[in-house]
């Protein structure tokens, strides 16, 4: 089975006129473009949260599409998406684990996403996951609040 993960995304902000001026004074265009050449599976999720939180465990216990196991070894994209409705979603809290993947300073480090906002990391070498002490991402919320999941990355041979 062959595997490709990359990652794309176009930026542009444009200044038409402001405050009378007929130049504009900024053009800004930036590119994202990251093919993970290592990755070799992804974990998709699009679900809502349960009790306080979901805990996802990159060491075993997540099944890809295909219905087989994927431990991850390493990660190179992490895209999480609080879908939650701007009306009556709640804030949702990615991190904040004492075994979450280090991809914050440390591991009890979090950030909160907005209803309807995401965050993204990439990373081409990849983020060690190591079994039982940095191998969850954790989500914290209200429960029912939607929100997507998506991680790729290279899985234990």
């Amino acid at each position: 089975m062959s595997f490709v993960g990359s990652y794309k995304e176009t930026i542009t902000a444009k200044i038409d006129s402001a405050h009378g001026l007929v130049t504009p004074l900024a053009n800004m265009t930036r590119n994202v473009n990251s093919n993970f050449s290592s990755a070799t599976t992804y974990f998709t999720s699009s679900t809502t949260i349960t009790g306080a939180g979901n805990e996802y465990d990159l060491s075993g216990s997540l099944t890809d599409d295909l219905g087989d196991t994927v431990i991850f070894k390493e990660v190179h994209c992490v895209h999480f998406r609080n879908t939650s409705t701007l009306d009556s979603g709640s804030n949702m809290t990615l991190g904040s684990a004492t075994t979450h993947i280090p991809i914050f300073k440390t591991n009890t480090d979090s950030m909160t996403i907005k209803p309807q906002a995401s965050f993204t990391i990439l990373d081409d070498t990849g983020i060690a996951v190591t079994a039982t002490t940095a191998d969850t991402i954790n989500i914290w919320g209200t429960t029912g609040d939607a929100y997507e999941l998506v991680v790729i990355g290279r899985r234990i041979a």
